[in-house]
């Protein structure tokens, strides 16, 4: 073949009617005898590398004609290398998000630890400052109690030594004196127990509160018996909590039906309990003189009373911490009224592990 150009594309006019049989590529595929092959070379015009196909196509009618069609490398490898450009920045993408997210992470973590301690330490700061509160709680007791006994001890000595020599208003003075301390004593110890119940950690266990009525019932025998209260009760369940806060509850709530009894007639307390939503909803209603329903929640207030002393001598105490109680077993507490007619409290605990039911 004479290695002439008959036609090329693109730029027809600087090669058509030249002879290119010299050219390294024509001169490649001629020495490897093959119809088509493949070169990579240089080009002597430019000094580019270049990759080029040639094939020679041998037809009856046509004298063996060769065809050469040759591009830059860099313009062959273009494609190529845009692609692995795009790989390469997508890969670089998905390694700057998971470092970014790792920190991230590191930092969350950081964080939850920085919390974890932060809580632990408040948890520290918390249980100590409630020993410490405990602690004041009964050194403040019993400071409190025994100047309370050493004023009553006198005042008794005054009243005895002095008796011939005291006339209706002393011993009146000394009257409301002891009426004083005794009433400072029932704060402290009322304040004392309603602290106590508000920091106590107990151990849930399985209560009776039959028993629990009768400890209530033996520890108020003589408040019963000068009253002419009339206390009756159905089945009581078992329940999951302390004894001795059940104890306590049940005190408060009947004391208290007592002491705001009706003048024309005797206290007369009925006790009932029943079961809804897994959990006991224990009543306790009274005969007495009832509270107005704008009050039915301001009662459960710490020192909130709705009568004077010297007609309903009390602390405000008991109620909130009957709330109290039931707070730490989970339930709630609450009591529906008519005036003059009585009152129903109504609270609820938990039941005990296995299922229960009342007796038909």
């Amino acid at each position: 073949p004479s290695g002439d150009v008959l036609a090329r594309d693109p730029d027809p006019e600087s090669y058509i009617g030249k002879n290119v049989a010299g050219g390294a590529a024509i001169t490649a595929h001629k020495s490897q005898n093959a119809p088509d092959s493949v070169h990579i070379h240089t080009t002597a015009t430019d000094g580019l590398e270049k990759l080029s196909a040639v094939r020679t196509m041998k037809a009856e009618h046509l004298p063996p004609l060769i065809i050469i069609v040759s591009r830059q490398m860099d313009e062959v490898l273009h494609p190529w290398r845009l692609e692995a450009l795009a790989h390469i920045l997508v890969f670089s993408s998905l390694a700057l998000l998971v470092l970014f997210l790792a920190y991230l992470l590191a930092r969350h973590n950081a964080g939850l630890l920085q919390v974890s301690v932060e809580a632990q330490t408040l948890a520290q700061q918390l249980a100590q400052d409630k020993a410490d509160l405990e602690q004041f709680a009964f050194a403040g007791y019993h400071d409190l109690k025994a100047p309370l006994r050493t004023t009553n001890m006198y005042l008794q000595l005054l009243e005895r030594r002095f008796s011939n020599q005291l006339d209706a208003d002393g011993r009146e003075f000394i009257g409301f004196a002891r009426d004083g301390i005794q009433r400072m004593s029932v704060l402290v110890t009322d304040l004392l127990s309603y602290i106590r119940a508000g920091h106590e950690n107990f151990q849930p266990a399985k209560v009776d509160l039959n028993d629990v009525l009768e400890e209530a019932k033996a520890a108020l025998k003589a408040t019963i018996e000068e009253t002419g209260a009339v206390i009756e009760a159905d089945w009581l369940p078992m329940v999951t909590g302390s004894k001795p806060q059940l104890v306590s509850l049940f005190q408060n709530l009947l004391a208290n039906a007592m002491e705001y009894r009706r003048e024309d007639a005797p206290p007369h307390i009925r006790i009932k309990a029943g079961s809804r939503s897994e959990i006991w909803e224990i009543s306790v209603a009274d005969n007495g003189i009832g509270i107005d329903p704008q009050y039915c929640e301001q009662i459960f207030e710490l020192f909130k009373r709705l009568h004077a002393s010297d007609k309903h001598p009390g602390t405000g105490i008991g109620l909130s911490l009957a709330r109290k109680v039931v707070a730490n077993h989970g339930g709630r507490i609450w009591v529906e009224s008519v005036p003059g007619q009585g009152s129903t409290f109504f609270f609820t605990l938990p039941y005990v592990l296995e299922e229960q039911k009342s007796p038909a």
